[in-house]
């Protein structure tokens, strides 16, 4: 079987186990970026993948916005609104990152080892934030997570040919 390539960037896809008629991308950020239409005057029409993307960016946004508050608090004597902020903090980076998750898999079509690593990775790290009550392994692994799953973005569309298959 010939391998696979994203539908957006044609980097290799590294699966092999989605349908030869379902297009296949490197990694959540191209499966997102291929499903934000643009229309003839530049605008970008609300769907699914829009939405999607703004809320991942509302709730890193909170999440850092914990992590900010965590020392604010602490600083204030404030040390169970401070350990608040650091729950929501973890939990909003652990909400992005679920979404970051199913994205990469829905746009992989399986699952794949080396995302799989990344994954494993980021819940050690959000692990040791909630064991030692330091968001900013929350953040960091959200980061890893969001930059791992948003790679493809990177590179540049390709210039499909109509007689590719999909």
């Amino acid at each position: 079987m010939a391998a696979r390539t994203c539908h957006r960037c044609g980097a290799p896809a590294g699966v092999a186990s989605a349908p030869a008629n379902r297009p296949v991308f490197c990694c959540a950020g191209c499966l997102v970026a291929s499903q934000i239409p643009v229309d003839a005057k530049g605008n970008y029409p609300v769907n699914a993948a829009l939405v999607t993307v703004l809320a991942v960016g509302f709730v890193v946004f909170n999440q850092l916005l914990g992590w900010g508050l965590v020392d604010f608090m602490a600083d204030q004597g404030r040390a169970r609104a401070a350990a608040l902020c650091a729950f929501a903090s973890l939990g909003a980076g652990a909400f992005a990152g679920m979404i970051a998750v199913r994205e990469q898999v829905r746009g992989a079509g399986g699952v794949r080892v080396l995302d799989s690593a990344v994954v494993a990775v980021a819940i050690l790290l959000v692990a040791i934030g909630v064991a030692l009550g330091a968001p900013g392994f929350g953040v960091t692994a959200n980061a890893l997570l969001l930059g791992w799953c948003c790679r493809g973005l990177l590179r540049k569309k390709r210039v499909r040919n109509p007689d590719d298959p999909v």
